[in-house]
């Protein structure tokens, strides 16, 4: 679906949602996360993935405040108050933001979420958090609902059920 990209400069770190797909039951997330190559420690072989491993946190905290400082976090708020985060893996009634994949080199890395489920068509704007403490980053945008809405009806069914 065209969308606006939401780009967030922290202190030495920028954090980009670049790209979303919809599908029939919920959405693909792009994320693009840059540090500072300056920044980057001499002679690492393995960078420190600032999701956690995997993309998500390990062990899961108990709570999104017991999550450490030094990593990412990103919360989709749906209209009707429930949240999918990355810092947790909620029971599948969901919502869910669910890793997908990602690459990554010593300053770059790429994120692939499952956002589920879709916001019901004009229930309003879905609120995304990106949270870096460790980084300078705390920032709240809005996805278009009416984007997300179009780019649905515009999803082909392979198959019928």
């Amino acid at each position: 679906m065209a969308v606006d990209p939401i780009v967030v400069e922290g202190d030495d770190a920028v954090v980009a949602i670049t790209d979303i797909t919809a599908y029939s039951t919920g959405l693909q997330v792009q994320v693009a996360v840059r540090t500072n190559p300056n920044e980057a420690e001499e002679g690492s072989a393995q960078p420190d993935d600032p999701m956690g491993e995997m993309g998500r946190p390990s062990p899961q905290p108990d709570s999104e405040d017991d999550l450490p400082e030094e990593l990412l976090r990103i919360d989709v708020a749906y209209p009707d108050g429930q949240v999918a985060s990355s810092a947790q893996q909620p029971e599948p009634e969901g919502p869910v933001l669910a890793f997908e994949s990602s690459q990554s080199t010593l300053t770059s890395w790429d994120y692939e979420f499952w956002l589920w489920p879709l916001p019901e068509s004009g229930e309003g704007d879905l609120q995304v958090t990106l949270a870096w403490p460790a980084r300078g980053i705390d920032v709240t945008e809005p996805l278009d609902a009416e984007r997300i809405d179009a780019a649905a009806q515009e999803v082909t069914t392979l198959w019928s059920e």
